[in-house]
């Protein structure tokens, strides 16, 4: 007995201390995270105003050459507003990167509040508009209120979205759908566009990881990083030629902070 009451003390300590180091490894990947984002916040922060200023002036000045040139024979005048349009898009393009970098290295404090998941679908979609030729449909039932941070799920839902309007070349369809599980919600965000192979599949929420041939690559790691500052749960299945689905379960109150 006495053998058997040692062996079984031994054991719980063992599960003890298995628990505590699994404990222990989470919270030191969690720190080493919030440090490698705090000093990504920094450079962001730096890159940005010293891009913003001149980036301003470039594309100012290539919208006020533009405007500008009507005096010009119409052969030369169509090459060089065919110049200047690639000058604007571009400095564009670089703003996007820029605020896109921004919005992943913020490190800010949840900010919870309710609201139904209905309207903030809506309100979504009216700042995100779907293409015609791609047919939407939303499917999500008017009683699920949420408590959550509203600013944080509406750019989850507006990168999905976009993400799906971009990988639907001509025609498709786009579902987005939830149903309550218990204390969470599940939501699903399903395309009928290009899908990607396996290996993207593994590599899609990386940063800067991107199979556009204009993208980012940080859409998707945004939505990942915020769906876990909610506290919630993310998954995808796609398949090549045939589109994607977006998993997002999340609960429907959430307590404390990034």
């Amino acid at each position: 007995m006495s053998v058997g009451v040692v062996l079984c003390i031994l054991s719980l300590i063992s599960v003890f201390f298995l628990i505590a180091s699994r404990k222990k490894e989470e919270l030191e990947k969690t720190v080493a995270e919030k440090e490698k984002l705090s000093v990504l916040g920094e450079m962001a922060s730096v890159l940005a105003h010293e891009i913003r200023n001149p980036l301003g002036s470039i594309k100012g000045f290539a919208q006020y050459l533009k405007e500008q040139i009507t005096g010009q024979r119409p052969q030369n005048r169509e090459v060089t507003e065919q110049y200047l349009d690639i000058i604007v898009s571009e400095s564009k393009r670089i703003e996007t990167l820029t605020e896109d970098l921004l919005t992943y290295a913020r490190q800010d404090d949840l900010r919870i509040e309710s609201f139904s998941l209905l309207a903030l679908v809506r309100e979504t979609l009216s700042s995100v508009p779907v293409p015609s030729p791609i047919s939407l449909r939303v499917d999500i039932p008017e009683d699920i209120i949420l408590a959550s941070d509203k600013n944080k799920l509406r750019q989850v839902m507006a990168n999905l979205v976009q993400n799906a309007i971009d990988s639907i070349h001509e025609t498709g369809n786009i579902d987005i759908r939830a149903e309550g599980k218990g204390g969470s919600v599940l939501m699903k965000v399903t395309d009928t566009g290009t899908g990607v192979s396996k290996d993207a599949l593994a590599n899609m929420f990386k940063p800067f990881y991107t199979t556009k041939t204009k993208g980012t690559g940080l859409g998707l790691a945004i939505v990942e990083r915020y769906v876990r500052a909610i506290g919630g749960k993310m998954s995808v299945e796609s398949e090549r030629g045939k589109g994607s689905t977006f998993s997002i379960l999340i609960p429907i109150k959430v307590r404390g902070n990034t």
